[in-house]
């Protein structure tokens, strides 16, 4: 046989050879698309799904159905890049060569977002804030974001168990949409986990959905939900959003009876009159967290009575209860009586740390002059922060008797930036308070920023410095 012969029977050989591994590389794949078809399509029945189609595409092949409002979809993509979705680019789940599944349910509210805590996939991609729940557990396994009546009214108990155990596969939920992906290595045989994640992420965004009546639904969370940092939540945001809503008042209403005293508590304050009883119990009774004791009664405020403040004053000094001393302190501010200010006044001459600096504060906040005299003497009070809030306090109490001690606490203590901050801001107030200066009074003057100074042509007048453009 001559060689040209030989090289082109070679040739043969080796064409045939290779039609046949690419015919039977073709048959595998068909095989395989036809196997893969008859598997999500018995996985779609047994989930209960209609309008099942298949379609198949050079680089890609999907599966599209419904289960009753939502639409679902399994996709799978071939090749070496990564291949994105509408569902995909909106969740920032992606579909990398042919090693998963995505499977993507349609149809959820459009503002409600989902993601694994660390991800990064939604704040990446939303200039809005993430919402904390108030369960511990779920806040720090879930980064939330959507409105908040949304979130609180679908985000129930038994919802962010679900969402929790989601979250670990992981799925992401954005642009109305739930997605998550299944490994290629389980995606058929005996041990494939679609069926089972198919019918959670089902039952899930069922959960999901947006309740026909959210203001109902956020009411009955008040009464079912078993956290109290929860049910919080929601009695605040009825509150907030829809105070007038019928609804909303019976939750308050049911709230006056809540185990958690803050639950109570807010219930009482957005009730207004109705919640007065409650707000009192609480003020007076002598056991329980200290926190809600002293907001209850700074709440009451002159409604607690003069008699009742100097009682529970006169107790929480006893028992060092400082939290309802300086409640029962702002409600005697507010008395304004004469034997309030004398206690205030004892107070701040004798105490140390925060008790003093509560009788400045509420000093300082009684609007009367009688006020100003034991605040001019707190000017030279042991403890900085003290100081600092009777200069403030005479800022708002003081005459321009005051202006001068105001001046010498700022010179006296130099390296006091805060105290000379708060006795020029007082003297500022002062002046404002005054109106227009006369012999005796303070004027505004160009010089060094804070430094009184005489004003020239008018002799015993103070002026207060500008700030120079230097320091600024």
């Amino acid at each position: 046989m001559s060689p040209w012969l030989e090289t082109w029977g070679s040739l043969l050989a080796q064409a045939g050879t290779i039609a046949v591994f690419a015919g039977a590389g073709t048959y595998r794949m068909l095989r395989q698309r036809r196997q893969r078809a008859q598997a999500w399509e018995s996985i779609a029945a047994d989930a209960g799904l209609a309008d099942v189609a298949i379609a198949h595409h050079l680089f890609s092949e999907e599966l599209t159905a419904r289960w009753g409002a939502f639409g679902v979809r399994f996709t799978r993509r071939f090749g070496r890049e990564i291949a994105r979705s509408t569902v995909s680019q909106q969740t920032g789940m992606v579909t990398k060569g042919a090693k998963s599944t995505l499977l993507t349910i349609e149809g959820l509210p459009p503002g409600l977002g989902l993601a694994p805590e660390k991800s990064g996939l939604l704040s990446r991609q939303s200039a809005r804030r993430e919402l904390q729940v108030g369960d511990p557990a779920f806040d720090s396994a879930v980064y939330v974001q959507g409105p908040p009546a949304l979130l609180f009214a679908v985000l129930d108990w038994p919802t962010r168990v679900l969402v929790i155990q989601a979250m670990q596969w992981p799925a992401v939920v954005a642009g109305g949409a739930l997605a998550l992906e299944v490994p290629l290595e389980y995606a058929g045989g005996p041990d494939n986990p679609l069926p089972t994640m198919l019918r959670r992420a089902l039952r899930l965004a069922e959960r999901l959905q947006r309740p026909p009546d959210l203001v109902e639904r956020l009411a009955a969370n008040v009464r079912v939900e078993p956290l109290g940092e929860v049910r919080l939540g929601n009695l605040k945001t009825l509150g907030r959003e829809y105070p007038e809503h019928a609804a909303t008042r019976g939750a308050l209403r049911h709230a006056l009876a809540d185990s958690d005293d803050e639950v109570r508590l807010r219930a009482a304050l957005m009730l207004g009159p109705e919640g007065l009883p409650v707000l009192r119990e609480m003020a007076l009774r002598e056991k329980g967290d200290e926190t809600w004791t002293a907001w209850a009664v700074e709440a009451l405020g002159a409604e607690l009575g003069a008699e009742t403040a100097h009682a529970l004053l006169a107790r929480a000094l006893r028992e060092r209860r400082h939290l309802l001393a300086r409640a029962a302190m702002v409600v005697l501010a507010r008395v304004g009586d004469t034997e309030a200010l004398r206690t205030l006044s004892r107070i701040l001459a004798v105490e140390k740390g925060d008790l003093a600096e509560a009788a400045a504060v509420a000093l300082g906040g009684s609007n009367r002059a009688a006020a100003e005299a034991p605040l001019v003497a707190a000017l030279d009070h042991a403890t900085d922060f003290v100081r600092q809030a009777a200069a403030q306090g005479l800022g708002r109490v003081g005459s321009i008797a005051a202006v001068l001690p105001l001046r010498e606490a700022e010179e006296g203590y130099p390296g006091d930036a805060a105290l000379r901050r708060a006795a020029r801001e007082a003297v500022a107030a002062i002046q404002a308070r005054s109106g227009e200066a006369s012999p005796g009074r303070l004027t505004l003057a160009e010089g060094e920023s804070g430094r009184l100074s005489l004003t020239e042509g008018n002799e015993g007048r103070l002026s207060l410095a500008e700030p120079s453009r230097a320091r600024r």
